[in-house]
C-alpha cells in the first residue's frame, strides 16, 4: 500500500506542476512594482499580485494622471480579489458598480524590449490600457446595467514600453454578476516564456478535456451495454457535468467552437457544477449505500433541480446566488464522504484504498478550484480539477478492470465446478426428470379432468339459471292471464264478449303449451338428452303440415302465407325435431309481422353443395338488430320481445331452433334489417 501511495504522489508531482512549485507574488506595494534591479531575460516571468491602486465608482483615464492635480486612489487593494472584499471609510463595497485599477511598473533604465502580458477575465467587463494606449477589452464597460455588458475571454498581448515607467490601467464594471473585480492573477514576462507557458497550460487543459469527454462517453456506452449497473451511468453523467463546467471556465474552450454569449458561458458553468454534484452524489451513494446518504442525495437532487431551473430562466445577478447553496452543501458532502470512505477502510470493501485515495484527490482539487473561484489563496495558482479527474478516472478504470477480472475468474471457477457436478449429477437428473415427467403427465390428466368437470358443472348451473329464469318470468304471464280470464267467466256478459275471452284463453293455452314444449326440448338439448333419429323426410310435406297450423292465426292478423317448393325435396333429418323448428320459425314470423304483411316459405336444392337443401322463411316484419342476432348465436342471455300485436314470448324459440338445427347436422343463418323484415335460412343435409 505504501508503494501505491508513493506512486500516486509521483504522478501528482508530474501531472500538477502547480503543486510542485509556485511563483512567489511580485513585491507590489502602494500600486508600484519596482523591477529596476531585476534582470529581465528569456526566463523572466511574474504574477502581478499585490497592492494596486483602486478608484471606486469612477473611470480614470490614463491622461488624467498627467494633470496638475492627479487623482488619488480610494484605497490600495490586494489583487487578485473581488471588490466586494474591500471597504472605503469602513463601508464595505457591494458586488455591483464600476472602478479603476492601476499599477506602475518601474523598469530597468533604458529597457525597451517587448514584454508579454497574460490578461485574465474580470467580473464582468473591463478595458485595458498600457501607458495611454487602449489594448483590448472584454464585454462592454459602463456605469450602469443599461450601458454595460459582461464578457469573458482571456488573452495574451505584447507591448514595448516607451519609457522606464510602464502604467497598467483597467476600467472594470460589474452590473451583471453578484461579485465584481480583479479575481485572477495577471502575468508579465518574456514573450517566449509567456507564450510557452500559456501553450503548455492550454495543451494540458485540452488533453484533459478530451480524456474527460472520452471517459464520459466510455462509461455511458458501457452503461448502455450493462443497464443494470447504475453506477456507470452516475459516473458518466458526473464526468459530463464536470466537462460542461470546464469548457465554460478558465480558458473557455467552448469559445473555440461557437461564439456564445457571456450569459450562457456563466449558465453552462453553473449547470455543469450542479449536474456533476447531483450525479456525483448518487455515484458515491452507489459506492457506499447508507440510509442517511440516500435521503441526503434525494433532498440535494430536488434542491439542485430547483437551482438549475433558476439558472436557466433567470439572469446572472439572480442565479449566481445559487453558489451560496452549492458551496456549503458540497463542503458538507465532502466532509461526509471523507468520513464514510475513511470508515470503510476498516471494512472488507473491495478497492477501498483506491477509492479513498481517488476521492481525496478529487476533494483536494475541488477545494482548490473553489478557493480560486472565490479569489482565495489555494494549493495551486491554477485550476487543477482537470488533472484530478484524470487521476480519479484512471483509478476508476483500474478498479473496473479489476472487477471484470475477478468476475471472469469467478465465472471460470463456477464453470469448472458446474462441469464437475454435471458429470456426477447427469444420471440423477435424468432419473429425476423421468419421475417429474410422469408426475406432470398425471397432474395434467387430473387437471384436464377437473377442468372438464368444472366446465360441465358451470354449464349445468348456467342452464339451470336460464331455465328457471324463463319459467319464473315468461310462463308466469300466460298462467296469470288464464287466472284472470277464469275470474271473468263468473260474470254475466254478452255472448260476443264471452267468445272473445274464450278465444284469448285458447291462444294463451296454446302459447303456454308451446312454451312448455319448447322448454322441454330446449332443456333436453342443453343436457344432451335429445334422441336424434334422422330419416329421409319430404320437406314440402312437413312444411305444408306446419303451415296448416297457423292459417287461422295468419287470418286474424291479415298476414299472407306463401309457400314455394321445388318437387321432391328431401332432407336427412329427425322429422319431429324439425317440425318443432318449423313451428317456431313460422310462429316467430307471425309474431313480428304487422297486419297486411307477407311471409314467404321456400324449399330448394343448394346449388353450391349437392349434399344440402335449403328452407327459407322470409317476412316483411319488424326485423332484428345485429346485436340481437349475435346474442342468439353466441349463446348469451335470452331476451324476450313483444310482437306487433303485443304477443307474449320467451325469446326461446329461435335459440331452440338454432340448437335443434345443429343437432340435425344443419346450419341456421339469419339475415335481417330493422323495419324491413327478416330472412331465416336453414341448410339441411340431403342424405
Amino acid at each position: 500500500m505504501s508503494r501505491f501511495i508513493l506512486s500516486l504522489l509521483l504522478i501528482l508531482k508530474i501531472a500538477w506542476p502547480g503543486l510542485a512549485a509556485q511563483n512567489e507574488p511580485a513585491p507590489i506595494q502602494k500600486g508600484i512594482l519596482d523591477l529596476r534591479e531585476c534582470t529581465i531575460d528569456e526566463n523572466f516571468f511574474l504574477k502581478l499580485d499585490g497592492e494596486w491602486e483602486f478608484y471606486w465608482d469612477r473611470f480614470v483615464a490614463p491622461e488624467d494622471f498627467f494633470a496638475t492635480s492627479p487623482p488619488l486612489p480610494d484605497l490600495y487593494c490586494y489583487v487578485p480579489s473581488f471588490w466586494s472584499h474591500y471597504s472605503i471609510n469602513e463601508k464595505p463595497l457591494g458586488g455591483f458598480g464600476h472602478g479603476t485599477y492601476r499599477l506602475l511598473i518601474l523598469l530597468p533604465e533604458g529597457f525597451r524590449q517587448t514584454l508579454a502580458f497574460e490578461v485574465p477575465v474580470f467580473d464582468a467587463a473591463y478595458s485595458l490600457f498600457l501607458d495611454d494606449k487602449f489594448i483590448n477589452s472584454n464585454g462592454k464597460t459602463g456605469t450602469s446595467e443599461i450601458n454595460s455588458e459582461g464578457g469573458y475571454k482571456p488573452f495574451v498581448t505584447g507591448y514595448r514600453p516607451a519609457s522606464d515607467t510602464l502604467s497598467i490601467l483597467f476600467h472594470v464594471s460589474n452590473y451583471q454578476h453578484r461579485r465584481g473585480g480583479f479575481w485572477k492573477s495577471m502575468k508579465i514576462g518574456d514573450p517566449h516564456k509567456i507564450d510557452r507557458s500559456s501553450s503548455e497550460y492550454a495543451l494540458i487543459n485540452y488533453i484533459s478535456l478530451g480524456v474527460l469527454l472520452a471517459f464520459a462517453l466510455f462509461f455511458f456506452i458501457f452503461f448502455l451495454l450493462f443497464k443494470e449497473d447504475k453506477i456507470l451511468l452516475y459516473f458518466s453523467l458526473t464526468l459530463a457535468g464536470i466537462f460542461l463546467r470546464l469548457i465554460s471556465i478558465d480558458l473557455y474552450p467552448v469559445l473555440l467552437f461557437t461564439n456564445i454569449s457571456w450569459l450562457w458561458l456563466i449558465r453552462f458553468e453553473y449547470l455543469g457544477s450542479f449536474i456533476a454534484f447531483i450525479f456525483g452524489m448518487w455515484y458515491f451513494y452507489s459506492l457506499f449505500p447508507t440510509k442517511l446518504f440516500y435521503h441526503f442525495s434525494r433532498i440535494n437532487t430536488v434542491l439542485s433541480a430547483i437551482a438549475m431551473f433558476i439558472i436557466v430562466f433567470f439572469k446572472v445577478s439572480i442565479f449566481s446566488y445559487t453558489m451560496f447553496y452549492f458551496q456549503p452543501i458540497i463542503t458538507a458532502f465532502i466532509l461526509f464522504f471523507v468520513g464514510t470512505s475513511f470508515l470503510h477502510l476498516f471494512r472488507s470493501t473491495p478497492g477501498k484504498w483506491a477509492y479513498f485515495a481517488g476521492s481525496i484527490i478529487i476533494i483536494i482539487a475541488l477545494i482548490n478550484d473553489i478557493l480560486i473561484a472565490n479569489s482565495r489563496t489555494a494549493i495551486s495558482n491554477e485550476y487543477i480539477i482537470h488533472f484530478a479527474i484524470q487521476v480519479f478516472v484512471f483509478i476508476q478504470a483500474v478498479m473496473l478492470i479489476r472487477k471484470w477480472i475477478v468476475s471472469y475468474q469467478e465465472k471460470e471457477n463456477l464453470h469448472t465446478e458446474i462441469a464437475h457436478m454435471n458429470q456426477n449429477l447427469e444420471n440423477i437428473v435424468k432419473k429425476r426428470t423421468a419421475q417429474l415427467e410422469s408426475q406432470n403427465l398425471e397432474i395434467s390428466k387430473q387437471k384436464e379432468k377437473i377442468e372438464n368437470q368444472n366446465r360441465t358443472l358451470q354449464e349445468s348451473l348456467d342452464f339451470k339459471n336460464r331455465f328457471f329464469s324463463i319459467i319464473a318470468h315468461d310462463l308466469k304471464s300466460p298462467i296469470a292471464s288464464l287466472v284472470q280470464i277464469s275470474d271473468l267467466t263468473d260474470i254475466d256478459m254478452p255472448a260476443k264478449d264471452r267468445l272473445r275471452i274464450w278465444a284469448s284463453a285458447r291462444d294463451l293455452v296454446k302459447s303456454a303449451a308451446n312454451l312448455i314444449d319448447n322448454l322441454l326440448y330446449w332443456g333436453r338439448s342443453q343436457g344432451n338428452q335429445i334422441h336424434y333419429k334422422p330419416e329421409q323426410v319430404s320437406l314440402p310435406k312437413i312444411l305444408d303440415e306446419t303451415i296448416a297450423l297457423f292459417i287461422e292465426t295468419a287470418k286474424q292478423k291479415s298476414i299472407k302465407l306463401k309457400s314455394s317448393n321445388e318437387a321432391d325435396i328431401h332432407a336427412f333429418i329427425d322429422k319431429e325435431l324439425m317440425q318443432i323448428v318449423f313451428r317456431n320459425i313460422i310462429s316467430n314470423a307471425l309474431k313480428f309481422t304487422s297486419a297486411g304483411g307477407t311471409i314467404s316459405m321456400k324449399t330448394q336444392v343448394d346449388t353450391e353443395s349437392s349434399g344440402r337443401v335449403i328452407l327459407s322463411v322470409e317476412d316483411d316484419g319488424l326485423g332484428m338488430e345485429r346485436a340481437v342476432i349475435d346474442n342468439l348465436f353466441e349463446n348469451k342471455e335470452i331476451i324476450s320481445t313483444a310482437g306487433t300485436a303485443n304477443e307474449h314470448g320467451t325469446g326461446l324459440g329461435l335459440r331452440l331452433c338454432y340448437d335443434l338445427v345443429k343437432i340435425n347436422k344443419g346450419e341456421m343463418r339469419i339475415e335481417s334489417t330493422p323495419g324491413k323484415g327478416t330472412t331465416i335460412l336453414l341448410y339441411l343435409p340431403a342424405f
